[in-house]
């Protein structure tokens, strides 16, 4: 078994696209999810905050630009992580997560699309009283390691089945 990131990947993910829920804008969504992973180290935290300092313009894309400030930081183990900002709980992590949590996902095909282009996904959602709702979903892409396709190809030539460990 492999794991994906930093072994068959350069370890440094991007975000390379954000679907939202309407009403809900890309900037703001990208607030809150750096709001919700303040704490994180996660190298999906890193591509958050990267693409938020990135772009120039993000005070004026974002209907309340004051910072969010994040508290009650909390780490989901495989699932992801979540946070009080802004009077609520944001959470952001996996599908399967979101699915535990009993959230509908108006962004389900949105999330397969992204997907079936080879990225992987997050979803940003808030905790109103006992309700869950998604907000975003969030496409994160990694550059293949040189020689990673390779390496897999020659171990399949010898009959060594291989599998990838990803999230």
């Amino acid at each position: 078994a492999f794991d994906k990131t930093g072994t068959l990947t350069v370890g440094h993910p991007r975000v390379v696209a954000i679907e939202t829920v309407p009403g809900i804008a890309p900037a703001e969504a990208l607030a809150l999810a750096v709001a919700a992973n303040a704490a994180s180290t996660h190298p999906l935290a890193v591509a958050l905050r990267e693409k938020m300092g990135s772009d120039t313009n993000f005070e004026k894309k974002v209907s309340d630009p004051v910072f969010y400030s994040a508290a009650e930081a909390k780490v989901h183990a495989g699932l992801g992580v979540s946070a009080a900002a802004g009077g609520e709980e944001l959470l952001f992590g996996n599908a399967r997560w979101m699915r535990e949590l009993g959230a509908a996902d108006p962004l389900a095909d949105a999330a397969q699309r992204l997907q079936a282009a080879g990225n992987s996904v997050s979803y940003l959602a808030r905790r109103r009283d006992a309700a869950v709702e998604v907000l975003a979903v969030f496409a994160f892409a990694d550059a293949p390691r040189a020689g990673a396709r390779e390496a897999i190809e020659r171990l399949a030539a010898m009959g060594i089945e291989t599998t990838m460990i990803s999230g």
